[in-house]
Protein backbone atom coordinates (compact mmCIF):
# COMPACT_ATOMS: atom_id res chain seq x y z
CA UNK A 1 0.00 0.00 0.00
CA UNK A 2 0.94 3.49 -0.82
CA UNK A 3 1.18 5.49 2.47
CA UNK A 4 -1.41 8.51 2.89
CA UNK A 5 1.24 11.44 3.47
CA UNK A 6 1.11 14.00 1.65
CA UNK A 7 0.50 17.88 1.58
CA UNK A 8 -2.81 19.05 2.43
CA UNK A 9 -2.50 22.05 0.46
CA UNK A 10 -3.81 24.46 3.10
CA UNK A 11 -1.81 27.57 4.56
CA UNK A 12 -2.10 29.36 7.54
CA UNK A 13 -4.84 31.84 7.79
CA UNK A 14 -7.17 28.97 5.59
CA UNK A 15 -10.12 28.80 7.01
CA UNK A 16 -12.58 25.83 7.60
CA UNK A 17 -16.20 25.24 8.89
CA UNK A 18 -17.31 22.69 10.95
CA UNK A 19 -20.97 20.52 11.03
CA UNK A 20 -22.02 22.55 14.02
CA UNK A 21 -21.38 25.87 11.80
CA UNK A 22 -18.54 27.23 13.35
CA UNK A 23 -16.09 28.60 11.45
CA UNK A 24 -12.14 27.42 12.18
CA UNK A 25 -8.66 29.22 11.30
CA UNK A 26 -5.92 27.34 10.92
CA UNK A 27 -2.66 28.74 12.65
CA UNK A 28 0.44 26.82 12.87
CA UNK A 29 0.88 23.09 10.96
CA UNK A 30 2.28 21.23 13.82
CA UNK A 31 2.58 17.94 12.22
CA UNK A 32 2.17 15.41 9.44
CA UNK A 33 1.17 11.77 9.75
CA UNK A 34 0.04 8.86 7.97
CA UNK A 35 -3.41 9.83 8.00
CA UNK A 36 -3.54 13.62 7.81
CA UNK A 37 -1.90 16.97 9.78
CA UNK A 38 -2.47 18.32 12.58
CA UNK A 39 -3.15 22.20 12.68
CA UNK A 40 -3.11 24.53 15.76
CA UNK A 41 -5.98 26.94 15.26
CA UNK A 42 -6.68 30.59 15.85
CA UNK A 43 -8.74 29.64 18.36
CA UNK A 44 -7.78 29.25 21.74
CA UNK A 45 -7.00 25.73 23.02
CA UNK A 46 -8.22 23.94 19.80
CA UNK A 47 -6.19 21.98 17.08
CA UNK A 48 -7.52 20.16 14.52
CA UNK A 49 -6.54 17.44 12.31
CA UNK A 50 -6.83 17.48 8.32
CA UNK A 51 -7.88 14.08 7.12
CA UNK A 52 -6.52 12.90 3.56
CA UNK A 53 -9.26 10.81 3.18
CA UNK A 54 -12.77 11.83 2.47
CA UNK A 55 -15.35 12.34 5.44
CA UNK A 56 -16.99 9.44 5.50
CA UNK A 57 -14.02 7.48 6.11
CA UNK A 58 -13.40 9.57 8.99
CA UNK A 59 -16.94 9.37 10.30
CA UNK A 60 -16.23 5.25 10.01
CA UNK A 61 -13.16 5.55 12.04
CA UNK A 62 -14.46 7.37 14.75
CA UNK A 63 -18.05 4.88 14.74
CA UNK A 64 -15.20 2.08 16.13
CA UNK A 65 -14.64 4.51 19.16
CA UNK A 66 -17.91 4.31 20.50
CA UNK A 67 -18.13 2.33 23.58
CA UNK A 68 -14.21 2.15 23.60
CA UNK A 69 -13.23 2.41 27.27
CA UNK A 70 -11.12 5.70 27.12
CA UNK A 71 -12.42 7.85 29.47
CA UNK A 72 -9.59 7.18 31.84
CA UNK A 73 -7.05 7.59 29.41
CA UNK A 74 -5.20 10.37 27.91
CA UNK A 75 -6.24 10.46 24.61
CA UNK A 76 -7.72 13.45 23.71
CA UNK A 77 -11.23 12.74 21.52
CA UNK A 78 -12.52 15.21 18.52
CA UNK A 79 -15.16 17.80 19.94
CA UNK A 80 -16.53 18.35 16.15
CA UNK A 81 -15.92 16.98 12.74
CA UNK A 82 -15.08 19.40 9.88
CA UNK A 83 -17.79 19.91 7.18
CA UNK A 84 -17.55 18.76 3.61
CA UNK A 85 -15.59 19.25 2.31
CA UNK A 86 -13.03 18.93 4.63
CA UNK A 87 -12.32 16.29 6.02
CA UNK A 88 -11.29 15.86 9.68
CA UNK A 89 -12.15 17.13 12.90
CA UNK A 90 -11.42 19.92 15.56
CA UNK A 91 -10.48 18.38 19.29
CA UNK A 92 -9.19 20.51 22.39
CA UNK A 93 -5.30 21.31 22.60
CA UNK A 94 -4.18 20.35 25.79
CA UNK A 95 -2.62 23.36 27.62
CA UNK A 96 0.97 23.64 28.08
CA UNK A 97 1.64 20.49 25.73
CA UNK A 98 3.57 20.32 22.44
CA UNK A 99 4.79 17.81 19.88
CA UNK A 100 6.94 14.74 21.01
CA UNK A 101 8.62 15.92 17.49
CA UNK A 102 9.37 18.88 19.27
CA UNK A 103 12.21 16.74 20.88
CA UNK A 104 13.46 15.35 17.56
CA UNK A 105 14.45 18.97 16.32
CA UNK A 106 17.81 20.07 18.10
CA UNK A 107 19.32 23.28 17.14
CA UNK A 108 21.77 23.87 13.79
CA UNK A 109 24.45 25.78 14.77
CA UNK A 110 27.58 24.42 16.07
CA UNK A 111 28.02 23.74 19.60
CA UNK A 112 24.05 24.18 20.59
CA UNK A 113 23.41 20.48 20.96
CA UNK A 114 24.60 20.05 24.29
CA UNK A 115 22.65 23.26 25.81
CA UNK A 116 19.78 22.17 24.11
CA UNK A 117 19.53 18.65 25.52
CA UNK A 118 20.18 19.53 28.93
CA UNK A 119 17.87 22.22 28.94
CA UNK A 120 14.90 19.55 27.14
CA UNK A 121 15.33 17.85 30.26
CA UNK A 122 18.18 15.45 29.06
CA UNK A 123 17.74 11.25 28.86
CA UNK A 124 15.72 11.59 32.52
CA UNK A 125 12.81 13.90 31.13
CA UNK A 126 12.88 11.62 27.79
CA UNK A 127 12.57 8.58 29.58
CA UNK A 128 9.77 9.35 31.69
CA UNK A 129 7.94 10.85 28.73
CA UNK A 130 8.12 7.54 26.70
CA UNK A 131 7.30 5.32 29.67
CA UNK A 132 4.13 7.05 30.26
CA UNK A 133 3.54 6.86 26.33
CA UNK A 134 4.10 3.24 27.01
CA UNK A 135 1.66 2.91 29.49
CA UNK A 136 -1.20 4.42 27.24
CA UNK A 137 -0.30 1.82 24.75
CA UNK A 138 0.06 -1.40 27.50
CA UNK A 139 -3.66 -0.40 29.01
CA UNK A 140 -4.66 0.12 25.59
CA UNK A 141 -3.85 -3.54 24.26
CA UNK A 142 -4.97 -4.80 27.96
CA UNK A 143 -8.44 -3.64 27.31
CA UNK A 144 -8.56 -5.01 23.62
CA UNK A 145 -7.53 -1.94 21.32
CA UNK A 146 -4.95 -0.98 19.06
CA UNK A 147 -3.40 2.51 18.57
CA UNK A 148 -2.58 2.37 15.21
CA UNK A 149 -0.03 4.89 13.30
CA UNK A 150 2.31 5.91 16.09
CA UNK A 151 4.56 8.57 15.07
CA UNK A 152 6.16 11.75 16.85
CA UNK A 153 3.38 13.51 15.69
CA UNK A 154 0.45 11.67 17.44
CA UNK A 155 1.66 12.38 20.71
CA UNK A 156 1.95 15.22 22.78
CA UNK A 157 3.99 15.71 25.74
CA UNK A 158 4.25 18.75 28.46
CA UNK A 159 5.93 21.81 27.69
CA UNK A 160 7.77 22.47 30.77
CA UNK A 161 10.63 20.05 31.88
CA UNK A 162 8.87 20.28 35.38
CA UNK A 163 6.33 17.80 34.04
CA UNK A 164 6.42 14.80 32.78
CA UNK A 165 2.59 13.95 30.55
CA UNK A 166 1.96 12.49 27.40
CA UNK A 167 -1.41 12.39 25.27
CA UNK A 168 -1.87 10.79 22.33
CA UNK A 169 -3.87 13.01 20.05
CA UNK A 170 -5.15 11.00 17.11
CA UNK A 171 -7.97 9.04 18.34
CA UNK A 172 -9.21 7.84 14.87
CA UNK A 173 -6.29 5.64 14.92
CA UNK A 174 -7.73 3.67 17.34
CA UNK A 175 -9.52 -0.03 16.72
CA UNK A 176 -10.52 -2.99 18.32
CA UNK A 177 -8.12 -5.69 17.65
CA UNK A 178 -10.66 -7.92 16.72
CA UNK A 179 -12.21 -5.30 13.92
CA UNK A 180 -8.37 -4.06 12.99
CA UNK A 181 -8.19 -3.64 8.96
CA UNK A 182 -5.21 -4.54 6.91
CA UNK A 183 -3.76 -2.06 4.54
CA UNK A 184 -4.37 0.60 7.39
CA UNK A 185 -2.66 4.19 7.17
CA UNK A 186 1.18 4.35 8.35
CA UNK A 187 3.29 6.93 8.97
CA UNK A 188 6.49 6.12 6.79
CA UNK A 189 9.50 5.24 9.07
CA UNK A 190 7.63 4.43 11.94
CA UNK A 191 5.13 1.74 10.65
CA UNK A 192 6.14 -2.09 11.60
CA UNK A 193 7.55 -3.79 8.33
CA UNK A 194 4.55 -5.95 7.85
CA UNK A 195 1.93 -3.19 8.33
CA UNK A 196 4.30 -1.42 5.43
CA UNK A 197 4.20 -4.39 3.82
CA UNK A 198 0.08 -4.18 3.43
CA UNK A 199 -0.03 -8.38 4.77
CA UNK A 200 -1.18 -7.52 8.22
CA UNK A 201 -3.33 -5.30 9.96
CA UNK A 202 -2.28 -2.97 13.22
CA UNK A 203 -1.58 -5.23 16.21
CA UNK A 204 -0.81 -4.96 19.60
CA UNK A 205 2.91 -6.32 18.10
CA UNK A 206 2.80 -3.64 15.44
CA UNK A 207 1.96 -0.86 18.15
CA UNK A 208 5.20 -1.92 20.12
CA UNK A 209 7.43 -1.86 17.08
CA UNK A 210 5.95 1.76 16.40
CA UNK A 211 6.28 2.33 19.86
CA UNK A 212 10.49 0.85 20.04
CA UNK A 213 10.86 3.22 16.78
CA UNK A 214 10.12 6.38 18.18
CA UNK A 215 11.43 5.90 21.85
CA UNK A 216 15.21 4.97 20.08
CA UNK A 217 14.76 7.91 18.12
CA UNK A 218 13.54 10.56 20.41
CA UNK A 219 16.45 8.69 23.01
CA UNK A 220 19.20 8.82 20.67
CA UNK A 221 18.72 11.47 17.84
CA UNK A 222 19.31 8.95 15.36
CA UNK A 223 16.06 7.01 13.77
CA UNK A 224 17.37 2.98 14.15
CA UNK A 225 17.38 2.63 10.33
CA UNK A 226 18.78 5.73 8.88
CA UNK A 227 22.21 4.22 9.07
CA UNK A 228 25.46 4.44 6.47
CA UNK A 229 23.19 2.64 3.50
CA UNK A 230 20.31 4.98 4.07
CA UNK A 231 22.88 7.71 4.04
CA UNK A 232 24.32 7.33 1.10
CA UNK A 233 21.97 5.30 -0.69
CA UNK A 234 19.22 6.12 -3.44
CA UNK A 235 16.26 7.31 -1.50
CA UNK A 236 13.95 5.95 -4.37
CA UNK A 237 15.79 2.44 -3.25
CA UNK A 238 16.47 2.87 0.06
CA UNK A 239 13.37 3.94 1.44
CA UNK A 240 10.92 1.51 0.47
CA UNK A 241 13.63 -0.58 2.04
CA UNK A 242 13.62 0.87 5.29
CA UNK A 243 9.40 0.67 5.48
CA UNK A 244 9.56 -3.00 4.31
CA UNK A 245 12.04 -4.23 6.84
CA UNK A 246 14.32 -5.26 4.64
CA UNK A 247 17.62 -3.41 5.76
CA UNK A 248 19.64 -4.43 8.89
CA UNK A 249 19.68 -1.07 11.82
CA UNK A 250 22.16 0.81 12.56
CA UNK A 251 23.35 -1.52 16.16
CA UNK A 252 23.11 -4.98 14.62
CA UNK A 253 25.80 -6.69 16.20
CA UNK A 254 26.26 -9.13 12.99
CA UNK A 255 25.25 -7.22 10.07
CA UNK A 256 27.29 -3.41 9.87
CA UNK A 257 26.58 -2.34 6.27
CA UNK A 258 23.56 0.40 8.08
CA UNK A 259 26.38 1.26 11.05
CA UNK A 260 26.74 4.72 11.92
CA UNK A 261 28.51 6.64 14.39
CA UNK A 262 26.01 9.37 14.12
CA UNK A 263 23.40 9.83 17.02
CA UNK A 264 24.60 10.05 20.83
CA UNK A 265 26.11 7.24 22.49
CA UNK A 266 23.76 4.53 23.39
CA UNK A 267 25.71 3.55 26.62
CA UNK A 268 25.12 7.43 27.91
CA UNK A 269 21.21 7.41 27.11
CA UNK A 270 20.11 4.02 27.67
CA UNK A 271 19.97 0.81 30.00
CA UNK A 272 21.97 -2.02 29.61
CA UNK A 273 17.98 -3.44 29.58
CA UNK A 274 16.76 -1.12 26.64
CA UNK A 275 19.66 -2.12 24.67
CA UNK A 276 19.04 -5.46 25.14
CA UNK A 277 15.18 -5.02 24.50
CA UNK A 278 16.13 -2.74 21.00
CA UNK A 279 18.29 -5.15 19.48
CA UNK A 280 15.52 -7.98 20.28
CA UNK A 281 12.71 -6.23 18.72
CA UNK A 282 15.06 -4.64 15.78
CA UNK A 283 16.63 -7.85 15.22
CA UNK A 284 15.13 -11.04 15.57
CA UNK A 285 11.96 -9.12 16.06
CA UNK A 286 11.82 -7.12 12.78
CA UNK A 287 10.19 -10.27 11.12
CA UNK A 288 8.77 -11.51 13.51
CA UNK A 289 6.43 -10.11 15.26
CA UNK A 290 5.75 -13.00 18.20
CA UNK A 291 9.44 -12.42 19.19
CA UNK A 292 9.46 -8.54 19.85
CA UNK A 293 9.09 -7.06 23.33
CA UNK A 294 5.74 -5.65 24.31
CA UNK A 295 4.32 -2.27 25.04
CA UNK A 296 4.30 -3.44 28.59
CA UNK A 297 7.75 -4.69 28.49
CA UNK A 298 9.59 -1.30 26.72
CA UNK A 299 7.42 0.74 29.29
CA UNK A 300 8.75 -0.90 32.56
CA UNK A 301 12.59 -0.34 31.21
CA UNK A 302 11.92 2.90 29.94
CA UNK A 303 10.53 3.79 33.75
CA UNK A 304 13.86 2.02 35.61
CA UNK A 305 16.43 3.37 33.11
CA UNK A 306 15.09 6.36 34.00
CA UNK A 307 15.17 6.12 37.77
CA UNK A 308 18.79 5.09 37.19
CA UNK A 309 19.82 8.22 35.56
CA UNK A 310 22.19 11.22 37.82
CA UNK A 311 21.96 15.07 37.13
CA UNK A 312 25.44 16.73 36.35
CA UNK A 313 26.14 19.46 38.82
CA UNK A 314 27.91 21.07 36.19
CA UNK A 315 25.68 21.57 33.36
CA UNK A 316 22.43 19.92 34.72
CA UNK A 317 22.19 17.03 31.84
CA UNK A 318 21.25 13.78 33.09
CA UNK A 319 22.34 10.32 32.63
CA UNK A 320 22.91 6.28 32.85
CA UNK A 321 24.95 6.37 36.21
CA UNK A 322 26.94 3.32 35.14
CA UNK A 323 28.74 6.05 33.53
CA UNK A 324 32.08 7.33 34.84
CA UNK A 325 31.79 10.83 33.61
CA UNK A 326 28.68 13.46 32.73
CA UNK A 327 28.19 12.76 28.47
CA UNK A 328 27.22 16.10 28.09
CA UNK A 329 30.27 18.21 29.74
CA UNK A 330 32.26 15.15 30.32
CA UNK A 331 32.38 16.34 34.55
CA UNK A 332 33.12 12.98 36.76
CA UNK A 333 30.09 11.49 38.59
CA UNK A 334 29.94 12.56 41.62
CA UNK A 335 30.00 9.71 44.91
CA UNK A 336 26.05 9.20 45.72
CA UNK A 337 23.43 6.74 46.65
CA UNK A 338 21.55 3.87 44.76
CA UNK A 339 18.64 2.42 45.93
CA UNK A 340 18.40 -1.47 45.91
CA UNK A 341 14.99 -2.93 45.76
CA UNK A 342 13.71 -6.59 47.54
CA UNK A 343 10.62 -8.60 47.02
CA UNK A 344 10.21 -10.58 49.64
CA UNK A 345 7.80 -13.22 50.87
CA UNK A 346 6.61 -14.56 53.81
CA UNK A 347 6.63 -18.50 53.81
CA UNK A 348 6.94 -18.93 57.52
CA UNK A 349 6.11 -16.44 58.93
CA UNK A 350 9.59 -14.36 58.24
CA UNK A 351 10.60 -12.15 55.71
CA UNK A 352 12.64 -13.77 53.15
CA UNK A 353 13.97 -12.58 49.91
CA UNK A 354 12.26 -13.66 47.41
CA UNK A 355 14.74 -12.74 44.40
CA UNK A 356 18.21 -10.77 44.39
CA UNK A 357 17.48 -7.01 45.22
CA UNK A 358 17.32 -4.72 41.64
CA UNK A 359 18.55 -1.05 41.83
CA UNK A 360 15.87 1.19 41.17
CA UNK A 361 17.32 4.59 41.80
CA UNK A 362 20.50 6.46 41.62
CA UNK A 363 20.96 9.59 43.61
CA UNK A 364 23.69 12.35 43.40
CA UNK A 365 24.73 15.20 45.92
CA UNK A 366 22.12 17.73 45.09
CA UNK A 367 19.61 15.60 43.58
CA UNK A 368 15.45 15.08 44.24
CA UNK A 369 13.82 12.68 43.52
CA UNK A 370 10.34 10.01 43.70
CA UNK A 371 10.01 6.75 43.68
CA UNK A 372 6.75 5.62 41.61
CA UNK A 373 4.04 3.00 42.26
CA UNK A 374 4.42 0.94 38.60
CA UNK A 375 8.55 0.83 40.21
CA UNK A 376 7.84 -0.57 43.17
CA UNK A 377 4.77 -2.80 42.61
CA UNK A 378 6.17 -3.82 39.42
CA UNK A 379 3.00 -3.59 37.72
CA UNK A 380 2.47 -2.60 34.11
CA UNK A 381 3.56 1.07 33.47
CA UNK A 382 1.00 4.19 34.25
CA UNK A 383 0.48 6.71 31.55
CA UNK A 384 0.46 8.75 35.47
CA UNK A 385 2.77 9.99 38.05
CA UNK A 386 2.13 7.94 40.99
CA UNK A 387 4.49 8.67 43.61
CA UNK A 388 5.09 6.50 46.34
CA UNK A 389 8.40 7.68 48.16
CA UNK A 390 10.14 11.05 47.57
CA UNK A 391 14.38 10.99 48.16
CA UNK A 392 16.80 13.78 48.42
CA UNK A 393 20.11 13.77 49.05
CA UNK A 394 22.23 16.90 49.59
CA UNK A 395 26.05 14.79 49.88
CA UNK A 396 25.83 14.01 53.84
CA UNK A 397 21.99 13.27 55.00
CA UNK A 398 19.08 11.05 52.90
CA UNK A 399 16.04 12.75 53.20
CA UNK A 400 13.12 10.25 52.68
CA UNK A 401 9.48 10.78 52.70
CA UNK A 402 6.04 8.74 52.04
CA UNK A 403 3.63 10.28 49.50
CA UNK A 404 -0.26 9.92 49.68
CA UNK A 405 -0.04 8.01 53.46
CA UNK A 406 1.63 4.97 51.98
CA UNK A 407 2.53 2.73 55.23
CA UNK A 408 5.82 2.79 55.22
CA UNK A 409 8.20 1.50 58.65
CA UNK A 410 12.14 2.15 59.34
CA UNK A 411 13.77 -1.24 58.46
CA UNK A 412 17.29 -0.72 60.88
CA UNK A 413 19.83 -2.49 58.49
CA UNK A 414 21.21 -5.87 60.70
CA UNK A 415 18.10 -5.98 62.83
CA UNK A 416 14.98 -8.02 62.52
CA UNK A 417 12.41 -5.57 63.67
CA UNK A 418 11.58 -2.34 61.82
CA UNK A 419 9.58 0.87 63.57
CA UNK A 420 6.97 2.92 61.81
CA UNK A 421 7.62 6.35 60.68
CA UNK A 422 6.62 9.81 60.53
CA UNK A 423 5.99 10.72 57.27
CA UNK A 424 9.38 12.43 57.16
CA UNK A 425 12.38 11.99 57.93
CA UNK A 426 16.29 11.97 58.18
CA UNK A 427 19.16 9.37 58.08
CA UNK A 428 22.77 10.96 58.21
CA UNK A 429 24.82 9.45 55.33
CA UNK A 430 28.60 10.54 56.52
CA UNK A 431 31.01 11.33 53.62
CA UNK A 432 31.82 7.77 52.26
CA UNK A 433 29.58 5.75 53.84
CA UNK A 434 25.88 3.71 53.11
CA UNK A 435 22.55 4.62 55.43
CA UNK A 436 22.05 2.37 58.64
CA UNK A 437 18.57 2.02 57.40
CA UNK A 438 16.12 1.23 54.95
CA UNK A 439 12.35 1.06 54.09
CA UNK A 440 10.01 -1.65 54.68
CA UNK A 441 6.51 -1.56 53.18
CA UNK A 442 3.84 -3.67 52.31
CA UNK A 443 1.90 -4.16 49.17
CA UNK A 444 -0.72 -6.09 47.99
CA UNK A 445 0.73 -9.71 47.28
CA UNK A 446 3.56 -9.57 49.22
CA UNK A 447 6.34 -6.96 51.14
CA UNK A 448 9.24 -4.76 49.83
CA UNK A 449 12.27 -3.59 50.80
CA UNK A 450 14.31 -0.21 50.21
CA UNK A 451 17.88 -0.46 50.64
CA UNK A 452 20.53 2.54 50.26
CA UNK A 453 24.21 1.77 49.25
CA UNK A 454 27.17 4.41 48.56
CA UNK A 455 27.77 4.18 44.53
CA UNK A 456 31.46 5.36 44.72
CA UNK A 457 32.50 8.01 42.57
CA UNK A 458 34.64 6.20 40.03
Amino acid sequence: MTPLYEASGLAPGARLAGEESRTYVLRDRLATGGQGEVWRLEQEDLLCKVCFDGPEAVRRRLRDLQGAPLADLPVVGPSELLAAPASGYVMPLVRDSMPLAALLDPPRESGRLAEWWAATGGSRRRLHLLARLAGILATLHSRGFVYGDLSPANVFVSASVQHGAAWLVDPDNIRPISRAAVNPAWTPAYAAPEVARGVSAHTPAADAYSLALVAFHVLTLIHPYRGALVQSGDPAVVEPQLQRGELPWIDDPEDRRNATTLGLPRDAVLSRRLIRLFGAMFGSGRDRPGERPTARDLGMALEWAAYDTVRCAGCAATYQSRQPACTNCAAPRPAGLRAMLWLLERPDGELMPASAPQPVLSLAPGDSRHIDEAVLLGERPSWQERPLVDCSFDGAVLRLGRCDGWPLELHEVGQPTSRPVSDRYELPCPRGSTPAAGLLFEVPGGWRRLDFELAASP
